[in-house]
């Protein structure tokens, strides 16, 4: 994340230095820009004062198929797990967690804004900045 005297914040992605998203609140100056690790919160120091803003998402990037498959974006990397793998014949209770592996389907160029399957349930749709990547469901 930049601050700059045009009053903006702008936040860029780690990974390839590309703008994600620019800020602005028409406080004059940034003067500071600070986070706390672990939290979604940003605090942005202006001439006239400091806000508070709560960024990111509230669920994850993923897609469930009616077979049980589910596909999930952790940052850019795609990852999979199969609920059916469990079989009826394991006992879980409520709150309990499953003994499921999650298999690495690899990492996109991309920063994933949604993911949905086709109604084949052949292929996965990664969608994000401006372009989107068709994966196979198969593996």
């Amino acid at each position: 994340m930049t601050g700059s005297e045009d009053g903006t914040v702008r936040i860029w992605h780690s990974t390839t230095y590309r703008l994600e998203n620019t800020l602005n609140y028409g406080i004059e100056r940034v003067w500071a820009v600070g986070y706390m690790k672990g939290s979604r919160r940003i605090v942005i120091g202006y001439d006239e004062g400091t806000i508070m803003v709560k960024i990111g998402r509230e669920e994850p990037v993923a897609s469930m198929d009616n077979s049980g498959k589910i596909i999930w974006a952790k940052h850019n990397e795609i990852q999979t797990i199969n609920i059916k793998s469990v079989g009826a014949d394991h006992e879980v209770s409520d709150g309990e967690r499953l003994p499921l592996a999650v298999k690495e389907l690899g990492t996109c160029d991309l920063y994933p804004q949604s993911l949905k399957h086709n109604p084949n349930r052949r292929y996965v749709v990664v969608c994000g900045d401006g372009e989107y990547i068709i994966y196979t469901a198969l593996a």
